[in-house]
């Protein structure tokens, strides 16, 4: 079960990621944004190093079940204090509600992994 859960947090993280990445595409095809300027953007950034995060937490949950847990729950926490920014600088709904889903499901996939740490 904890493999299935760590595969599921990776498939996760990556799908994010991707997400993230196809964003910066996106900006720097209209010539909005290249890297220098998406690094001030901070919800850009807690985005891309969550995702990152959760993606390589993930990957490491499958070898290393200990190591895996705690960069996972740093990963859920980059995108739990995302989306609370977000609710707190006031902004809709449609800014926020996807990543409180994703930290929802991402809650329930590390205690997942963190119920069936015994191999």
């Amino acid at each position: 079960m904890r493999v299935i859960f760590a595969l599921a947090t990776l498939a996760i993280g990556l799908y994010l990621f991707h997400t993230t990445s196809v964003y910066q595409g996106v900006l720097a095809a209209r010539g909005q944004g290249d890297w220098s300027q998406l690094q001030s953007d901070l919800p850009f950034l807690l985005r891309f190093s969550g995702a990152l995060t959760l993606a390589l937490g993930g990957a490491l949950a499958l070898r290393f079940v200990g190591l895996g847990l705690t960069v996972t729950a740093v990963g859920v926490l980059i995108h739990f204090l995302l989306t609370a920014a977000i609710l707190v600088a006031g902004g809709d709904i449609s800014l926020w509600l996807d990543d409180a889903l994703w930290v929802g499901g991402m809650i329930v996939l590390w205690a997942g992994m963190f119920v069936f740490r015994r191999k």
